[in-house]
């Protein structure tokens, strides 16, 4: 792609990440006294126009709706080998709400809140999948969309659930197969449109990808403690330095304390942050929120030096889409009277 292209998605960039949330931006809606306040703080930012009333709902809908706004104002500004990739890693958020789907199916909750529309997987066919009768049904529903394939693939190997075996160890079970093969099918499509870049742009961005994919098999490790699986079947080649044998020790850890012990080293301040919050209140939350992080700083880092590289858009796409994360975890709980302290500890802020 042209310098020239490059440089209008720069400058449209940056004016988008202008309006980016900041740390003290969050705080003050954090410290806002009740729902109503916060809608008012909202409505002097650039969701302003979005805002309407202090209905929940109607919030939570127009704030998932500006990731995909976003993207395409981005995605329309490349084409080629450069537009194909963007796409590909934007399918993360499809994969994303589809995962949450299948782990609701598993446990038989529906929490459609969290949830956020991208792509193929909009709010039409979210709505069938909540309304389908188990993982079959989600499966079902999927047809047609390139995610049948993996998951009807997954399901003829691990057969229907028994009711007695969707919950094991910390709350998973039977739904790991599944988000293992959405994450494989989702990671094998970006390695392919990568490898189709200019050498420029794959250089850009190859370490970013091997990164995600260490991160992807740090949290598979730690959610397969306590089950029998062949650790071969779950771990997705490609990454920068979580390797199969590291996932095999996280895997196999009776005492999770000892992490930090058996991973890479650029992984030991991560896994000893989440420890600390994990040793309080035993749950992967803490591992999910952490890793989420350090992933929104490497963001950060594609948009120092040289930005005239595709890395950018992808970097500007997790910033906006944990903000929007952040913004629907403050609304519903403070909706629901969580005090500022525990507010915060459920947000990603960098």
């Amino acid at each position: 792609m042209s310098v020239s292209t490059y440089a209008y998605v720069n400058a449209r960039i940056g004016g988008m990440k202008s309006f980016l949330f900041k740390e003290e931006d969050f705080r003050g809606l954090i410290e806002s006294r009740n729902l109503e306040e916060l809608v008012s703080l909202l409505k002097n930012t650039h969701y302003s126009a979005a805002i309407t009333d202090a209905n929940v709902l109607s919030l939570e809908l127009q704030l998932k709706r500006s990731l995909y706004t976003d993207y395409l104002k981005l995605v329309n500004c490349v084409e080629g080998r450069p537009k194909e990739f963007i796409h590909s890693m934007a399918k993360k958020y499809e994969v994303e709400t589809l995962k949450s789907l299948v782990k609701m199916k598993f446990l038989g909750i529906t929490l459609s809140e969290y949830l956020i529309p991208f792509g193929t997987v909009d709010e039409t066919l979210i709505e069938k999948i909540m309304r389908a009768d188990g993982i079959s049904g989600l499966i079902e529903v999927l047809r047609g969309t390139e995610y049948f394939e993996p998951l009807k693939h997954i399901q003829q190997i691990v057969g229907e659930p028994k009711e007695e075996e969707v919950v094991i160890e910390n709350g998973q079970g039977q739904d790991l197969p599944y988000i293992n093969a959405l994450d494989a099918h989702y990671f094998h499509g970006v390695k392919e449109s990568m490898d189709r870049l200019s050498k420029k742009d794959k250089s850009m961005v190859k370490r970013f990808v091997g990164f995600n994919i260490d991160l992807s098999n740090l949290l598979m490790a730690l959610r397969l403690r306590g089950i029998t699986v062949d650790a071969e079947e779950y771990f997705i080649e490609g990454g920068e330095s979580f390797t199969l044998k590291h996932f095999r020790l996280a895997g196999a850890l009776d005492d999770l304390s000892r992490l930090p012990e058996i991973v890479p080293r650029r992984f030991i301040e991560l896994t000893s942050e989440a420890l600390s919050k994990y040793n309080e209140k035993p749950s992967l939350l803490w591992f999910e929120l952490v890793t989420k992080k350090q992933l929104l700083k490497e963001s950060k880092k594609l948009f120092l030096g040289s930005r005239f590289h595709i890395g950018t858009i992808i970097a500007y796409l997790n910033l906006k889409e944990n903000e929007i994360s952040n913004l629907i975890t403050i609304i519903k709980t403070k909706d629901e009277s969580f005090p500022a302290k525990e507010i915060e500890e459920l947000l990603v802020l960098v």
